[in-house]
Order: structure tokens, then sequence, then C-alpha cells
């Protein structure tokens, strides 16, 4: 087909290309189905009966051979939002139907449905035995979970009021952990403001100091002045981000400058920034403010311990200053840490007070001070406190762990 059928529709308030509905909802040949059939069982659903409701785990694939289903995504409210509506050819799944996932969606027959149902296991044999139509089956399944994430299909319903820390905080942990969700506030829907008088949330909550710097943090400071503080390239890679939606971005250092902390193509950007002012030899020194209006002013102290005060009228400060690792649970096992909590990995693990390696040991990269147990990422000492750095870190340790566990076997 040149054309997407005029049934592929995407998900309430998206509106993708046409090319991208099309690979949506693509309408499978007489001999794609066939290709299926040899993967599936028949299955027969009377008209006006539910194949899959929201939150039930998916029974798997369902291609359809005869009739209609109409597919609709709930709002968390009541309310049933249409999605699509299957023809001849298509198929209901998405990419959570590989596992045997809950149904992000309700499906309905409308007249009496004959069609093929392909388990997870079989949908699974069908995509690598059959290359090129599993391609064309996956690129569908994939689009479509995205499609019903972005749109919050059948997932949590956020409530709260217009500025909310604690909706914003919610919705930033469920969408980086990949889960359908939408927002609800009380001056675009009236069920949501009743909720919230009825609860004692109509009030704004206070505006509780950022750890981190997305898209929904900067929707709240847009047009604003925010603080910033922090040198390294986290700190860096936060202000040249926030630039682009805050009125003025004041970072903060105590050093002298940025030299020592941060990428030289970061300063190069922070420099270039008209909006970002950087302030060296700085400190906050105080933050005013009080439920529920939450965070007023902020005070800092630029050149040292006698220099200058200075005070604004704010609402937002990022703070980038670091981490302390989480390695209490550590305490007693025998693993190494360094004075800060890091833990100590390769020739610093096994090196003893006398500088010297101990005996039988050799230098493993990511080896702790006891055999067999090794750390990653950022617990670990002198690691890159970056994502890359950690992923790296993690293959390499695979291998290792690998090695050690043949070694064990070999005894």
């Amino acid at each position: 087909m040149d054309n997407p059928p005029p049934s592929a529709a995407p998900a309430p308030g998206q509106q993708p290309d046409p090319h991208r509905a099309y690979q949506m909802f693509p309408v499978l040949t007489g001999a794609d189905v066939e290709r299926v059939r040899r993967f599936g069982e028949p299955h027969h659903v009377k008209d006006g009966a539910f194949l899959i409701q929201a939150g039930q785990k998916s029974r798997g694939l369902f291609l359809l051979v005869k009739g209609h289903i109409t597919v609709t995504q709930r709002d968390g409210l009541g309310r049933s939002v249409p999605y699509h509506e299957y023809c001849p050819g298509e198929f209901l799944a998405e990419a959570g139907t590989l596992y045997g996932g809950s149904s992000l969606v309700d499906a309905q027959s409308v007249g009496d449905v004959e069609g093929i149902l392909v388990v997870p296991d079989q949908l699974r044999a069908l995509i690598i035995a059959e290359a090129d139509l599993g391609e064309r089956i996956m690129r569908a399944l994939i689009l479509r979970r995205v499609s019903l994430i972005q749109a919050g299909a059948s997932g949590a319903t956020l409530i709260g009021a217009v500025g909310s820390a604690s909706v914003l905080r919610l919705q930033n942990f469920l969408q980086r952990n990949g889960q359908p969700h939408h927002v609800v506030t009380g001056d675009e829907d009236p069920v949501a403001a009743q909720l919230l008088v009825q609860y004692g949330a109509a009030a704004a909550e206070a505006v509780g100091v950022w750890y981190w710097a997305s898209g929904l943090e900067a929707k709240m400071c847009a047009g604003c002045e925010v603080v910033l503080v922090g040198g390294g390239n986290s700190a860096g890679q936060a202000a040249v981000f926030l630039s682009a939606h805050a009125a003025k971005v004041h970072m903060m250092i105590r050093g002298p400058g940025l030299a020592a902390s941060m990428s030289r193509y970061l300063i190069d950007r922070i420099e270039a920034a008209p909006n970002i002012q950087l302030w060296t030899n700085t400190e906050l020194v105080e933050l005013e403010g009080q439920l529920p209006s939450g965070l007023s002013s902020v005070k800092w102290r630029e050149g040292g311990k006698d220099g200058t005060l200075h005070e604004r009228e704010l609402r937002n400060v990022f703070l980038f200053v670091g981490a302390d690792p989480e390695t209490r649970w550590l305490e007693g096992c025998g693993i190494a840490v360094d004075k800060t909590g890091f833990v100590l990995t390769g020739t610093d693990a096994v090196t003893g007070k006398d500088g010297q390696v101990l005996p039988d040991r050799l230098p493993n990269p990511f080896e702790t001070s006891v055999r067999g147990a090794f750390a990653v990422g950022d617990v670990r000492a002198g690691s890159v406190k970056r994502v890359g750095g950690a992923i790296g870190d993690g293959a390499a340790a695979v291998a290792l762990i690998h090695q050690h566990l043949a070694a064990l076997d070999a005894k």
C-alpha cells in the first residue's frame, strides 16, 4: 500500500506523519496472514466481548481475519478515549505483548470476530523465523508502546495543583522508568478540581530545591531566574540546558574557576550563553520561604568569609554538588572503602598498609578487597561519574565475573 489506511490514528493528542501512522498499523497481505497462522491458533470472539482490558495480562498477538475491533484507552478518571479501530489484516498487540505484560488499552469486538491468536512464546519465535515480517511487526509494537506511554494510556493519573512539586517529582520518576501516565490539574478539569478540594490539596506546594534538571523542571522555571550550585560536568550540562528556558542562571562555585573540574567544551558554552552568570569564590548561605508558598529568596556570599552578601527573590535552586555513596550497608563484610565511602577496587583494594600488593592477589580492575565481589559505576572509587562510564565498567566486569566463576569450577 502506498498510502496509509484512513483508520490509522495515533494516540490522542499525537499527530505523527502519515508514514509513521502506517508503520504503527500495517495491514498484512493474505500471504502474510498464512505465515502468521503457522505460529498461532484460531480464535473466535462474540459481538461486544472484550479481547483484553487494561490491566489484564496480555494473551498474545491477535491477528484479525473477520470483523472489527474497537480499541480505547482510559484516562484514570473513568473516561474512555478512542485509540484505533482494527480491520481485517491488522493485528492487536504492542511491545509489552512479547513478555505477556499488562494491557494498556481495552479492546472490544464489533460484531462476531475471527482471528489468529499468537501467544507470547510463539510471537517471539515468529519474529525470529520470519525476519522481514517480524521486522514490520516489531516496528509496529514499539511505535504503539511509545505512543501509549506518551498519551498516558491506562497508566497512573497524577492529580495536583498547578506548580505542585510533589506531582513533578512523581511525574519525573514515572517518565524515567518508561511508565504511562498523565497529569491533570484543577484549572483544566472540573473533576480534578473537585478532588483537590475534597482531599485538601488545592493550594500549590512549595517549589522542594532540585537535584536534577529535566524538561519537567525547566517548565517550572521558564522565564524566571534560578540558582545552580556546582562546577562539575553535570552542573555545566544543567546550566546550559536551563539557560534555554530560564531568564537567567546564576551559576555558583566555591573555587576560582571551572577549568579544574569541567570539560572545555562546556566551559565554552557557558561563556557563550548571555544569560548564565558565573559566580566564583561564592557560597550559598541562606534559603528563605515558608509553606505553602515555598522558596521566596536566596542569599549567597561572594569573595569568602568577609565578602559581599547578595540576596535575590528566587524560587528555584538546583544543586549539583556531588553525592555521598550509599555503602554503609557494606560495613562488616570486609569490602574496603576510601575515606569518603567509595568502594576501592583493583590495585587500591589489594594493597596493604605498607603499599605492597597483598600476597596471592593479582590486581583486578573492578574486583574489591573481597574475592568475587565486584564494584562498577559511581560507587567505585576513582570512577568517572557518568552513565557512559558506568555502562563500560559493567560490560568489562561481566567478563571478569565469568573468569572468576570458571576458575572456581576448575578447582
